[in-house]
């Protein structure tokens, strides 16, 4: 079956709730992975996305980079073949999205949906749109190639990347006359030194 033959067919939808996303520290070739989950209705297989917020260092520009992974404890048949696509979305409206894509997955098989958008569309020129209250929601829907299911299936999942937010009371003693205060902010989970302060109350330096 083609991909717009496909379409009209059941399928499961996966959406992927990403809270805090400006905060991502994630390097090229580091990633953020979803939860798993399980598509019951497709001999119970088991998934996850992936997303490349940097892509690699081989990429001159900079893309955002999805990979969708077969698990390799999945259960079902060795390889199982399926139509799949993604896009972003808010409030339900489509952003970006991709074309289907047909692939035969093994248990542990990743296969990616190229490079998907800017990184600098998602992060700045169009952060609003894309990252309404710091949220990215993706959504990844899966059909069957060899049959049809009798029903839709959905899976909604959440990740929060933490963010650590510290406030502190600095004490200058001797104010009329110091000329040079020094103040280091730890992490309140590790303890190591987050950012190191100096205050010069006459600009020097």
């Amino acid at each position: 079956m083609d991909s717009e033959g496909i379409s009209e067919n059941k399928c499961f939808t996966f959406t992927w709730i990403i809270e805090n996303i400006s905060y991502s520290w994630h390097k090229n070739g580091e990633c953020i992975q979803s939860p798993v989950f399980v598509v019951d209705t497709m001999a119970k297989t088991k998934w996850r996305l992936k997303l490349y917020p940097k892509r690699d260092e081989e990429t001159e520009v900079e893309f955002i980079y999805f990979v969708l992974k077969r698990e390799m404890d999945s259960e079902g048949p060795k390889k199982f073949e399926i139509f799949y696509e993604l896009f972003l979305a808010e409030d339900g409206s489509v952003l970006k999205w991709n074309d289907k894509k047909s692939r035969e997955f093994e248990k542990g098989d990743i296969w990616g949906f190229g490079e998907y958008v800017k990184n600098v569309e998602v992060f700045k020129i169009r952060r609003k749109n894309f990252q309404p209250e710091d949220v990215l929601t993706a959504r990844c829907r899966i059909w069957n190639s060899i049959r049809a299911v009798k029903t839709d299936g959905y899976c909604f999942a959440r990740t929060r990347i933490v963010v650590e937010r510290n406030s502190f009371l600095w004490k200058i003693k001797q104010f009329s006359s110091f000329w040079k205060s020094v103040c280091e902010i730890t992490s309140a989970s590790d303890g190591k030194s987050i950012v190191t302060l100096n205050f010069f109350p006459k600009g020097d330096r």
